[in-house]
């Protein structure tokens, strides 16, 4: 049997090599980036009901329709959420046309349309009846002989619609 000191130092190497692997399968995971995602169906998408979203698979608030919502009231009116969080690789929506009572959904791949660096950008959708658009405000203010793109709210940046297309039906 070993001594108490030699039991010690093992238990003391295991916690150390347990917690340097934990460090390391954390720095392996995609890195946390400061930026936003969020949508206003309510001022942007008039007529339409968006009955379930997510970016990406993060758990954040704000990030996904929260089941509470979607079992109980069944349609959101939007969200807007910005900080440490997981750049997306997908944005999946599903909504209804009011006047038409259809539903459509649309899963988008964002890998190959955001920027390397998202530090401070926003992801923002917009639904325009059957089509979805998708836009990235940049931190950056827009100059001033530059036309405005997206929602006016975000007139003083600079915007790029990285999406537009109508969405195929179920």
């Amino acid at each position: 049997m070993h001594s108490p000191v030699v039991r010690w130092r093992l238990l003391r190497a295991l916690l150390v090599l347990a917690l340097a692997s934990a460090l390391l399968a954390c720095a392996m995971n995609s890195a946390l980036i400061d930026h936003g995602f969020g949508f206003d169906a309510i001022a942007d998408s008039p007529g339409v009901d968006v009955l379930d979203y997510r970016y990406g698979r993060s758990n954040a608030p704000g990030t996904h329709m929260p089941d509470w919502i979607r079992s109980g009231v069944g349609v959101t009116g939007g969200t807007n959420t910005f900080g440490p969080m997981e750049v997306a690789d997908t944005l999946y929506v599903k909504w209804r046309v009011r006047a038409t009572d259809e539903i459509l959904e649309q899963t988008l791949e964002l890998k190959n349309r955001l920027p390397k660096d998202m530090a401070r950008h926003t992801i923002y959708f917009v639904i325009a009846q059957r089509q979805m658009l998708v836009y990235l405000i940049s931190p950056e203010t827009r100059p001033e002989d530059a036309p405005t793109v997206g929602p006016a709210r975000f007139a003083r940046f600079k915007v790029e619609t990285i999406y537009r297309a109508p969405a195929a039906a179920d």
